[in-house]
């Protein structure tokens, strides 16, 4: 686990609420626009596992001037992608979706039963297999090139400034499925490592589940629920959580669609836009 006593300092700047306030942001589609990391991640991936596959691609998508080119001329394929990733969560779930989108039945996949459905016809050990395929070749790319990586997840516009003014009124977190490793070097690159305490930041080798994370989060803090704000692009994320009685937001610059967005309203979370996130208030 990467897991430690959180290092959370009084700002002179802040005030009893800040401190008695956390915010916990997911990373992918909150603070980073992960699209363009996740298609050739995920796609490189996916012809590696199935060598058979009927993809328009013969070889792997190696810079981001490749992984620009592939989304210009295939508009379809990444609306497809588009569509099912607020489905998915882990790294495996990209095998479901890109093999929805091989066979040609990803435009059936309308809701979270139906991806689960899918998900359950692809065998556990080739999920996993891919997964670990995924991972393999995230920290290959960002061993030889770290630059080049960088630049296929640049922060969402604002994001950096937004964040340093929420942390004079927040404790801020992160509460994400992504490798810790890769969010320690977009935060550096972002130039709001600092936003962060070691402490607060809990990935994938923490859980996959954002509960788990709030309720750890919560603890190492002490900040009580009803005063930890969440904000997630994923509905199911937020469904996660409800019961625990934080204040939950559906990221709307996310990867969500208007689809979960209508959702998110149903069920009383707040659907929250980029321009209002930089003025949350505790």
């Amino acid at each position: 686990m990467h897991l430690m006593d959180p290092e959370v300092g009084q700002n002179p700047d802040q005030s009893g609420d800040a401190v008695n306030s956390l915010l916990v942001l997911d990373c992918d589609g909150v603070i980073a626009d992960s699209i363009h990391d996740s298609v050739r991640t995920s796609v490189n991936a996916y012809m590696d596992m199935r060598p058979g596959h009927g993809l328009p691609l013969k070889a792997h998508l190696e810079t981001p001037e490749s992984v620009f080119a592939f989304e210009k001329d295939h508009p379809q394929m990444m609306s497809r992608f588009r569509a099912l990733i607020p489905m998915g969560n882990r790294a495996e779930e990209y095998l479901v979706i890109w093999s929805l989108i091989d066979s040609g039945f990803a435009d059936g996949i309308r809701n979270q039963t139906a991806f689960e459905k899918a998900k359950s016809g692809i065998p556990a050990a080739e999920r996993d297999a891919y997964a670990g395929r995924f991972y393999g070749l995230r920290l290959e790319w960002q061993g030889r090139d770290p630059e080049s990586w960088v630049r296929l997840l640049p922060p969402f516009a604002g994001m950096p400034a937004a964040l340093r003014s929420l942390k004079n009124r927040f404790k801020l977190a992160i509460a994400t499925s992504k490798d810790l490793a890769s969010v320690r070097l977009l935060l550096k690159d972002y130039g709001v490592e600092d936003c962060f305490a070691p402490g607060l930041i809990l990935d994938k080798e923490f859980s996959y589940s954002k509960r788990d994370h709030l309720v750890r989060l919560g603890e190492v803090s002490g900040v009580p629920y009803d005063r930890m704000h969440f904000v997630d692009d994923k509905l199911i994320h937020l469904q996660a959580v409800k019961d625990l009685g934080v204040r939950a937001y559906l990221a709307a610059w996310g990867f969500n669609s208007e689809r979960e967005r209508s959702l998110a309203a149903e069920e009383g979370f707040t659907v929250l836009g980029l321009g209002e996130f930089g003025k949350l208030k505790p």
